[in-house]
C-alpha cells in the first residue's frame, strides 16, 4: 500500500542534491512517509521505494528542462 502521508522539509543551503536526496529517503524509510522539499525550485517527492540515482536523473533533468525553456523564451 502506497502512503498517504508526506511531509514537507527544508534542505539547509550548501547541500548537494545527492546528499538531500539520500537523507530524505532514509527519513522517508525511518517513518514510513513521502518526504517533499524544494531544491533550487524544484519540488522533490521522496519516499521509502525511491531509487536516489533516478531522483538525482529527474532532479538534473528539470534543471535542463527550465534552461532550455529560459532560453527559447529569452
Amino acid at each position: 500500500m502506497k502512503k498517504a502521508i508526506i511531509l514537507k522539509a527544508e534542505v539547509l543551503a550548501g547541500t548537494h542534491i545527492k546528499e538531500a536526496i539520500g537523507e530524505a529517503k532514509g527519513l522517508a524509510e525511518k517513518l514510513g512517509v513521502g518526504i517533499e522539499f524544494n531544491f533550487n525550485s524544484i519540488l522533490m517527492v521522496i519516499f521509502p521505494w525511491s531509487d536516489i540515482g533516478k531522483k538525482i536523473e529527474e532532479y538534473h533533468s528539470e534543471l535542463k528542462r527550465r534552461e532550455e525553456e529560459r532560453k527559447e523564451n529569452g
